[in-house]
């Protein structure tokens, strides 16, 4: 069971979720990862800071709308006003709201990502499996750039 504390970031994100569900015309939304203890997220390798064991992020798919890249593409371009949407290893779309008075953007990370931040992370990864054939977890913008990876173009 989720601590209290937890419980008003999960009602933001069961209704960041039915935004999403009618983003992707009203198809069910599997959600395969949610709230996580802090224990049972070091158990599986998720992030340290991971938006999960604050109940603001879920991993989802939506069979019945596409595969994992095109719901992401279909939330990043719908204007929900979340934070982070992310097509992770190549199986599922990770989204997650922001910690309230944090700004929109920042990506929970101590660089700020260029606005708006879900359509910023769905191009970089179309960009990461366009140059190494799969999408990686996690990736900085500066991490492609300095690998080269990265043209001016890919912005």
């Amino acid at each position: 069971m989720p601590p209290n504390k937890v419980m008003p970031n999960l009602s933001r994100l069961a209704e960041g979720l039915e935004l999403v569900r009618a983003a992707l015309a009203n198809h069910p939304v599997h959600v395969t990862s949610g709230y996580r203890s802090p224990r049972l997220n070091q158990m599986i390798g998720g992030a340290k800071n991971s938006m999960h064991t604050r109940g603001l992020a879920a991993d989802i798919l939506c069979p019945a709308f596409g595969p994992p890249l095109q719901v992401c593409r279909a939330i990043a371009s719908s204007g929900i006003l979340i934070d982070q949407v992310i097509h992770e290893f190549g199986r599922w779309c990770h989204v997650a709201s922001r910690l309230t008075g944090t700004p929109p953007g920042t990506n929970y990370s101590p660089s700020p990502m260029p606005l708006p931040a879900t359509s910023w992370v769905c191009a970089m990864c179309e960009i990461a499996q366009r140059h190494a054939g799969r999408a990686p977890a996690t990736f900085s913008y500066n991490q492609l750039q300095t690998s080269g990876k990265l043209n001016t173009d890919d912005r």
